[in-house]
Formats: structure tokens, C-alpha cells, sequence
């Protein structure tokens, strides 16, 4: 196994959103080089307690630095641990799907670190937004319904893609099928610069509780084969279903290999693999 992979570490529980992708250093032997640390939503305080302490690594001096914090969407679950966020935290970049107004009682904080509304629709698939070492993090589709204020916000959720040598993560969350559309037709565009020319392998992380997260109608490319990846029960409780993971062959010829992407679920059962996606 490589020295330096991409790890993304989440939770297991869909009531308690969180995710953080540790991208590789530039240079895998500058063993002193700081990881770039992006986190995307940050869980709520109304479930088990707030994630982001396990999840995101110490620097230095007891500082944790996000350098970018991506908001998907204004459900609670994915930002109400912000106001809340304890001491030795700093943010750098964050963006937010929507508006800033929707967000409740995080409005204040976002408001302090001057949150950026990403435009109306938006959607890319040949740009990363973020690109380091091999490791590259596309905005595939955001704020579909083209209106930031939109009645219903789960129309404008965020949908993410992390590449990183053959593999990648599709970061679905709570999106609807219109964010979907559009995150497809991204998706779909040819050119030798798409995210998933070379790719041969991808896991789909999604919320059981949005209509079809995960599955059926997202993966229907004739040739991909789909394969259910269990992570254990919800730490919430039975009464409510994990995240749902699902891991895609995609047949072709994939670019050179990179170190290896980890998919790392912290809390989860000794007898989850920490590894499902490999490089």
C-alpha cells in the first residue's frame, strides 16, 4: 500500500451527516507537508454527538484546520453542529448549497466566515473545483431548481465527485432526482477532460431516507455493475437506516493507478472493512 492515500471518513448514521476527505500531499515524501482537509456537511447536535472532533485530524498545537467545508444542503442534519463546533477548530473556504438564509441557526457563523452561494444552477465535470496531489474534488451539480431561495431546498442539494487515480467517490446526500439530472447530464457531456473518463470504480454514498439515494434511477449506464456495501447499523438506533453504500464497476480502460482511496467509517464495527475502494 502506498505511503499517502486519499481517505474519506464519514458516519455511519444518515441523522448525523459529516464527511472528511484527507486529499494526498503533493509530494508523498514530505512527510511534513499538512494534508489539505476538506469536510463536507458537519453533522447535527440533535442525534449522538457531533462527529467532527473523530473525524478530522489534529495539525498542530491542538489546532484541527478544515481548509474547505462544503454545506449540501439546509437540512439540519447536515449543519446544525455548526454554532456548536468546539474550540480549536478553523475554516477556511466554505461554500454552501442555496442560500445563507436558510441555514437557521448557523446563518451567524456562516455569516462570520463569509459563506459563498455557489451560482444558480451550477454543475462541472471537466473543472475540479479543488485539485491536489492526484486527488481531484468536482461540483458535479448544485442549486438545480436555478433559484438559491428556492421553496424546497432538497432541489438545489450539492452533488460531489472525489477522483483520485482509477478510483472515485460520488457524494450524493440527500440530492432530488432534478439535482440528479443535472449532475448527469455533467456526467454525460463527452471530452477527454470528464470526471470519469478512466475511472473504473466508484462508491456512491447516499441517505436511504431521499428517494431512490442510492441505486436505481443514479446508476443505470448499461455495462456498470453495482454492488451493495454493508457498513453496519445506524449508531442512532434501528428505528433508522444507515448510509447506504454502493460500490460500481465501470468497464474500460482506467488512467495509472494512484495510492489507494479509502473509504473509512470510524465508529463502525470491527467487521466492516475500513477499505472498500482500492487503488
Amino acid at each position: 500500500m502506498a505511503a499517502d492515500p486519499t481517505v474519506v471518513s464519514m458516519t455511519r448514521s444518515s441523522r448525523q451527516t459529516c464527511t472528511v476527505i484527507r486529499f494526498p500531499r503533493d509530494n508523498p515524501a514530505a512527510t511534513k507537508e499538512r494534508p489539505l482537509i476538506v469536510m463536507v456537511d458537519c453533522g447535527t447536535t440533535s442525534a449522538d454527538p457531533p462527529p467532527v472532533a473523530d473525524l478530522v485530524p489534529e495539525a498542530s498545537k491542538g489546532v484541527r484546520r478544515v481548509d474547505y467545508l462544503f454545506l449540501t444542503g439546509p437540512t439540519r442534519s447536515h449543519y446544525n453542529a455548526l454554532p456548536g463546533i468546539p474550540t480549536g477548530f478553523e475554516f477556511g473556504t466554505v461554500c454552501v448549497a442555496g442560500s445563507v438564509e436558510q441555514y437557521g441557526a448557523a446563518q451567524a457563523w456562516l455569516n462570520a466566515r463569509g459563506a459563498i452561494e455557489l451560482p444558480a444552477p451550477y454543475g462541472n465535470a471537466f473543472g475540479p473545483y479543488l485539485s491536489r496531489g492526484s486527488a481531484q474534488l468536482y461540483i458535479l451539480a448544485v442549486n438545480a431548481s436555478g433559484d438559491r431561495n428556492a421553496a424546497d431546498p432538497a432541489v438545489n442539494a450539492m452533488v460531489l465527485l472525489l477522483t483520485y487515480g482509477t478510483n472515485g467517490v460520488l457524494l450524493l446526500g440527500d440530492a432530488t432526482s432534478e439535482t440528479w439530472l443535472l449532475a448527469k447530464a455533467r456526467l454525460e457531456t463527452g471530452g477527454t477532460g470528464n470526471a470519469l473518463k478512466g475511472l473504473t470504480s466508484i462508491a456512491l454514498v447516499g441517505h436511504p431516507d431521499a428517494a431512490s439515494a442510492v441505486g436505481a434511477p443514479w446508476i443505470d449506464a448499461p455495462g456498470w455493475e453495482v454492488t451493495d456495501i454493508a457498513v453496519g447499523p445506524d449508531p442512532v438506533g434501528a428505528t433508522h437506516q444507515p448510509v447506504r453504500v454502493a460500490q460500481v464497476a465501470i468497464p474500460g480502460e482506467g488512467r495509472p493507478s494512484a495510492s489507494p482511496l479509502v473509504l473509512d467509517f470510524p465508529t463502525s464495527a470491527p467487521e466492516v472493512p475500513r477499505a472498500v475502494v482500492a487503488g
